[in-house]
């Protein structure tokens, strides 16, 4: 499974449970992306 997890009011909420969740879904072989949307921060943004 891949499973992404926004960064920006998800993770930093409560950092600890989020990791533990992350190194728990590693730990059994999925795929974590971690993803944030800040304005202006497109590729191809100068």
């Amino acid at each position: 499974m891949i499973i992404g997890i926004d960064y920006d009011g998800t993770i930093t909420t409560d950092p600890a449970l989020w990791y533990a969740l992350i190194d728990s879904a590693k730990k059994c072989g999925h795929t974590v992306i971690v993803v944030t949307g800040r304005p202006g921060n497109r590729i191809g943004d100068g």
